[in-house]
């Protein structure tokens, strides 16, 4: 009996502590937190939050940065890709030059130059059938003609979140040549701004081909470490900087790309007419395939040349660079011959033939 009081006694203490706990009310469940809003299977998203340029809500192609919140392109063949529901997309651009060209795919369609002339707000697609849509928006000229800025992304719809995909990521290093220098003219025309297109050029063809995610670090005279035609910078250090004309450090992401391909070399065989020699190459270039090599420990490793000039010298280095890698993954090709564009260098034939030739023996190591 004794036990049995004392249990009594011990209820009689609890039952009023747990009212208190009770009587201050039951905690609520908690709401569940609201389903994501989906158009075809892709998640909604704000035109505050893709006007950010950060983040998943844009495909991104190359070195692109914001300034001043928008995002910037230097780089020729930089841009973005927009997914929206709706019948137009509209974009406030602004280039730093006049002219400035961009080219703008609708939903894998051809692309349509566009020329920049003045800071406006320009239709980047418009008086489409409403439904899902993608525009892809890829800088045509080069760094070195200037940069343009692109704000206030507006649809009359809403934009979607790209879908993801298991694609190939690819990085190319080159010259007037990788950013289509005057490929739209002929052998003797002088290159310019409006017959140049990045597009039309061997890294964006062969990247086009293979579905790749890309990034195009190239300009017009760039050398490996010579400053001849470019006095102001070299591929060595360009490939730190967000571009050829903006010298902020660009960081590098660790094991990004599958394959990096250097497409350098026709400057240094010009500069050889002028003080360059080539003991100096053969020094400068096993430098920038060291360089490519610790900022990408895992990719392969595509040394190309021959699409413009022949230069036996400077051929000779790169294949003596390749093979003193003792590396399988870093490999040489020689890429067809193209001179019927400006000053001699590949027309748009040209081009294409040697971004398919390129994409074709990617396809063996990817």
């Amino acid at each position: 009996m004794k036990g049995f009081s004392k249990m009594i006694l011990a209820l009689a203490l609890f039952l009023p502590a747990a009212c208190l706990g009770g009587c201050a009310g039951k905690k609520e469940p908690e709401a569940p937190a609201p389903e994501q809003e989906t158009v075809e299977g892709l998640p909604v998203v704000s035109a505050e939050e893709v006007n950010t340029f950060r983040g998943d809500s844009l495909r991104h192609f190359g070195r692109t940065y914001t300034s001043s919140g928008a995002l910037a392109l230097d780089n020729a063949a930089t841009g973005f890709e927009a997914v929206f529901y709706g019948t137009k997309l509209e974009a406030y651009i602004q280039p730093m030059h006049n002219p400035l060209i961009i080219r703008v795919y609708i939903d894998g369609g051809e692309g349509e130059s566009v020329s920049l002339m003045r800071s406006r707000t320009y239709a980047l697609a418009e008086g489409l059938t409403e439904g899902v849509h993608t525009v892809r928006v890829v800088k045509a000229t080069t760094s070195q003609h200037g940069v343009i800025y692109f704000s206030e992304l507006q649809t009359d719809g809403k934009f979607l979140v790209p879908p993801k995909k298991d694609r190939p990521s690819i990085e190319f290093l080159g010259d007037s040549i990788s950013v289509g220098g005057g490929i739209l003219a002929t052998a003797s025309e002088s290159g310019s701004i409006e017959n140049s297109d990045a597009t039309l050029a061997f890294p964006y063809i062969a990247a086009g081909i293979l579905d790749a995610d890309y990034s195009l670090v190239a300009t017009d005279g760039i050398c490996t470490k010579a400053k001849t035609a470019l006095p102001d910078v070299n591929m060595i250090e360009m490939y730190g900087y967000l571009s050829s004309v903006t010298f902020g450090k660009y960081e590098h992401p660790l094991d990004q790309f599958d394959v990096v391909v250097i497409g350098v070399g026709t400057n240094d065989a010009y500069a050889l007419s002028s003080g360059y020699t080539i003991e100096e190459y053969q020094k400068d270039y096993p430098e920038l395939l060291q360089l490519v090599r610790e900022k990408n420990p895992d990719a392969k490793i595509v040394c190309v040349y021959g699409m413009m000039i022949r230069s036996e010298p400077i051929e000779q280095v790169i294949l003596d660079s390749v093979a003193a890698m003792h590396d399988p993954r870093v490999t040489a090709l020689q890429l067809p011959i193209s001179t019927g564009g400006a000053a001699a260098h590949p027309d748009v034939a040209g081009g294409k033939q040697q971004g398919e030739a390129l994409a074709e023996y990617l396809k063996t190591i990817l």
